[in-house]
């Protein structure tokens, strides 16, 4: 692999893994070509090439479940570790998709897999960033629910469902554009600039 040329933010690794990885996290194509994984203890990676821009990274997999198979091998269904409460020194309780405040930055995460004080940092955010138990602090019940709502809204403008998006924002005579710039900014989310989404209409 020849490497990366251009600056890569966290705010586009984030964005980048919101997709499922479908397109460059540099120009936004979506003409990538991954080569063959690797696997390494409890990650697997493999190299991925943009044929638009042609940068070059490799993505990250870590080991979150397996699949049983029948007697004729095929699939049958998928296990995952029971859901772990993360009790953390000052007292807090956390679970899987509790949203809690990264100390150093003051930005907003969900929590999406714990992997135990064994393992530094133990807790996996729902971008695939690693913070350590120290790292976070909760954030209040009703906090948590009105940022799951944000991100609701963001999802439906950005996944193919804008149309609905917009319909219940119209319906409210609200305009779309400053709504969702509005939520990507609490979230500490990258919006995208396009006319559709944050345009004037």
């Amino acid at each position: 692999m020849a490497g990366t040329t251009k600056e890569l933010t966290s705010a586009m690794v984030e964005e980048y893994i919101e997709r499922g990885g479908a397109k460059c996290p540099f120009c936004g194509s979506g003409d990538i070509e991954a080569g063959h994984v690797e696997a390494d203890s409890d990650r697997v990676t493999g190299p991925v090439e943009c044929l638009a821009c042609g940068e070059e990274w490799r993505d990250v997999f870590y080991l979150r479940a397996l699949d049983i198979l029948d007697e004729n091998g095929r699939y049958r269904k998928s296990i995952e570790p029971g859901e772990r409460t993360l009790v953390f020194a000052n007292g807090a309780q956390y679970r899987r998709g509790d949203w809690v405040r990264i100390r150093a930055t003051g930005m907003l995460r969900r929590i999406s897999y714990d992997y135990g004080p064994t393992f530094y940092p133990s807790l996996a955010d729902a971008h695939g960033a690693m913070y350590g138990y120290e790292e976070v602090e909760p954030v209040h019940a009703g906090t948590g629910r009105f940022l799951s709502s944000l991100a609701i809204l963001i999802d439906a403008v950005e996944t193919g469902d804008a149309e609905t998006g917009d319909q219940v924002l119209q319906a409210n005579r609200v305009d779309i554009g400053p709504v969702y710039l509005a939520a990507c900014a609490v979230l500490s989310r990258r919006p995208r600039t396009n006319e559709r989404r944050t345009g004037d209409r």
